[in-house]
């Protein structure tokens, strides 16, 4: 990232502030299309769509909204934000998709041509992808100045024997932005045959629109529409499809990135019918037939290792949080370990063989083959360890060869409630205490610990020789692993967490302010909570608001958490 900084950056920068995006989203797009050549295509696309999913599309649900571009601030320190990085990337990422990889490339070598050496604007930008490619961008600009995330409905009809996508969209107000225009959405699709699994079609609809038909064709089987392929634009999907046209498509799709999107959604509906959105006879069913469509995967994961690892990790608990409602904490852990468990168990045999057949005594190799084959190995291992079997999991943690597998047997042990929880953390810090950058990773995991002792487990570590508050690395790791990561250890019912937290942000901004207001980014679903959290959490902010001689950055993170 900081390398390719050299040209969207450096050679050519921002004209001021407020065009921070032209530098950080273009070069994060840069950064990702390197890393896309360099390894597994699909994987990177997965790994930035799950970041983006994770950091900034809750940014976009809640009081701290703001356009990729901000019309104003207070402190720009607290606007390097996941919406001016990350989805300043998608929106690069979105023209491309429009224009075409040539007409792209030509409208950036244009754009470095015309004002290298000099300061630019987004407009400046713009321009030179429409005057390179021909297209009329000014609807676009949209996406630069208007908050949230569009939320795109998806059917498919029958009109007079032809197959029609109706597409519309609707994105809610964000705070100071009561209204909002459409903006053009591309949606790139498949069309597939339900009973015959072949793909009849594939194309781009653009939605300029409220609302908008597409003609698909006519077929002689009933089809299924497979949208958004490759996550082609940052928008929330409300889309009913049957949970064996999801199937279908996980099994005969192209795209690896909708294949994995229908097995998120799975993972998704699974955690959330254990929570009360379907009975139990239905959730059971529904999650044989989705270890069913996993099994082939793992038998013949061997093809694609790194993919078929992606396919194996749940959503995080804060990623589940936001898809309900009203959030209570305890109930999403318990639900999506209860599912990690039953899968573990449906698979059992089927991640003990693939993990027998991946494990590799021999030396590392960071070749891209080998790290796939670990990822994969490490995935199955996490599952089995969910499931109760912590055997291979103890037994890795203390003969691996290297730390790659090492760290991946400590980090699913730390997820574990038993006495090996301990044991593995305190090798593992024996082993690697003089390598700061490991011991980051160790005290992440650390915050990880079980919701009734994480608190007291987090306080202790603050007085461990590893940690310093005056290192921005380890606060991030320790206190904003446990804020931000172990949602059901800060969320405590008695507000502990809560008033933990706020004393840390307070002393923590006598050090480092910029540090500080981005810990507050922990609290920005705290109006989603059940209403006894929520007025706990509601009262930390209010106590963080009035301390005294709060820098500038965190009385205004303060003040947008209370305001929106």
């Amino acid at each position: 990232h900081e390398y390719f900084h050299n040209w969207s950056g450096n050679r050519v920068t921002c004209r001021d502030w407020f065009q921070l995006c032209l530098k950080e989203g273009f070069t994060v797009f840069r950064d990702q299309e390197f890393s896309a050549d360099m390894r597994s295509r699909p994987v990177q696309r997965i790994k930035d769509v799950r970041r983006l999913w994770s950091r900034q599309f809750p940014e976009d649900a809640g009081p701290l909204a703001h356009p990729v571009r901000p019309e104003s601030f207070v402190e720009i320190d607290n606007f390097y934000t996941a919406t001016v990085y990350e989805k300043g990337a998608e929106l690069c990422r979105m023209i491309r998709t429009l224009l075409g990889p040539e007409k792209f490339r030509a409208g950036s070598d244009l754009y470095f041509s015309r004002h290298d050496g000099a300061a630019a604007t987004v407009e400046d930008f713009v321009a030179a992808m429409a005057d390179a490619s021909g297209c009329d961008l000014t609807q676009f600009m949209r996406w630069y100045s208007d908050a949230g995330a569009p939320r795109l409905t998806v059917s498919v009809d029958e009109l007079g024997g032809e197959a029609v996508l109706r597409l519309s969209q609707l994105t809610l107000p964000t705070p100071g932005q009561r209204t909002k225009p459409p903006r053009p959405i591309p949606v790139s699709y498949a069309v597939i045959g339900a009973e015959s699994g072949l793909i009849h079609n594939q194309g781009l609809a653009v939605l300029h629109d409220e609302s908008a038909d597409f003609a698909l064709g006519k077929y002689r089987e009933r089809v299924i529409a497979s949208v958004l392929r490759g996550f082609s634009a940052p928008v929330t999907i409300e889309n009913e499809m049957q949970a064996d046209d999801r199937l279908a498509i996980m099994r005969h799709e192209t795209d690896a990135f909708s294949r994995w999107a229908v097995c998120n959604q799975f993972w998704k509906e699974l955690c959330l019918a254990q929570g009360g959105a379907m009975d139990l006879a239905s959730a059971q069913t529904l999650l044989e037939k989705f270890a069913d469509a996993l099994r082939p995967g793992l038998r013949s994961a061997e093809d694609d290792p790194a993919f078929t690892a992606e396919l194996l990790y749940a959503p995080s608990e804060s990623d589940l949080s936001n898809e309900v409602g009203v959030w209570d904490p305890d109930k999403i852990r318990t639900a999506r370990a209860a599912v990690r468990r039953e899968l573990a168990r449906l698979l059992q045999d089927d991640l003990k063989s693939l993990y027998l057949k991946l494990d590799d005594a021999g030396p590392f190799s960071p070749a891209a083959d080998a790290a796939a084959r670990r990822t994969l190995k490490n995935a199955a291992l996490g599952l089995l360890v969910a499931g109760g079997d912590t055997s291979l999991a103890i037994e890795q943690a203390r003969r691996a060869a290297h730390m790659t597998d090492e760290a991946a047997a400590t980090a699913a042990l730390a997820m574990t409630e038993g006495p090996e929880r301990r044991s593995a953390l305190d090798r593992f810090y024996d082993r690697w205490r003089h390598n700061g950058l490991v011991v980051n990773k160790w005290l992440s995991w650390s915050a990880l610990a079980p919701p009734a002792t994480a608190l007291d487990e987090v306080r202790a570590l603050m007085r461990h020789e590893a940690f310093d508050l005056k290192t921005p690395n380890r606060v991030r790791a320790l206190i904003g692993g446990f804020a931000m990561n172990n949602p059901a250890g800060f969320h405590r019912t008695d507000g502990a967490g809560y008033a933990f937290f706020a004393e840390q942000v307070v002393m923590i901004d006598r050090i480092n302010p910029q540090l500080a207001a981005r810990l507050m980014t922990a609290l920005e679903a705290w109006r989603r909570l059940e209403p006894g959290r929520r007025a706990l959490a509601q009262d930390a902010v209010k106590r963080i608001a009035s301390g005294p001689n709060l820098s500038a950055n965190v009385s205004e993170m303060a003040a947008r958490l209370l305001d929106a």
